[in-house]
């Protein structure tokens, strides 16, 4: 059995890991509900983060784009980035996600792909996601040399498929400006760079 004592004052809340991961809709849930939590990260799909960016910033959030959920995650059969050497469709939601973006005049972060290390967002091979990786940060350091990229988002903090990850982009210019991983309990599927 475990007993919590309610009454026991710990230590001051500092909010340094608070943020909103696609919760957040036009007025909804009240700022009076969000502020208190002093969010210092919101996330979420392009649209709906440029939507709710002068919300979120007045909050005190900084903005982060999981350019992934532009693209959607389709069956194993469907096209997926690379697929055939065929890299236009990818390509093409990159630059218009950028340029809707720069249009917008909100600033935000760029995570590239949400966890690619399991195959509910990624169905294709690790490699494959280390040559979108590379892509896609030149791309949108092309268009916008200032962009913040964060990644790779994998599901915990698994050192190996962080060190491969690392490895990789050192190699080919491309590491990413923050390094980011989604803190799990349990274990999640995940596949090896």
């Amino acid at each position: 059995a475990v007993e919590v004592d309610l009454s026991a004052r710990g230590p001051e809340v500092t909010h340094r890991a608070s943020g909103i991961v696609l919760g957040v809709a036009a007025g909804q849930p009240i700022d009076a509900l969000i502020g208190p939590l002093r969010p210092k990260l919101f996330r979420d799909l392009p649209a709906l983060l440029i939507d709710n960016a002068p919300r979120m910033r007045r909050l005190g959030a900084t903005l982060q784009i999981s350019l992934s959920g532009a693209f959607g995650y389709p069956d194993k059969g469907a096209y997926w980035p690379g697929d055939g050497g065929n890299w236009a469709p990818w390509d093409a939601i990159v630059k218009t996600q950028v340029e809707r973006l720069r249009a917008s005049g909100v600033t935000a972060q760029w995570d590239l792909w949400n966890e690619p290390d399991i195959p509910e967002f990624w169905k294709r091979s690790p490699e494959r996601f280390l040559q979108t990786w590379q892509r896609t940060f030149q791309q949108i350091k092309a268009l916008d040399p200032q962009a913040v990229i964060v990644g790779p988002s994998v599901t915990g903090n698994d050192l190996g498929f962080l060190a491969g990850f690392l490895l990789y982009a050192k190699t080919h210019n491309v590491l990413p400006d923050i390094l980011s991983w989604h803190a799990f309990g349990g274990q999640i599927g995940r596949a090896h760079v």
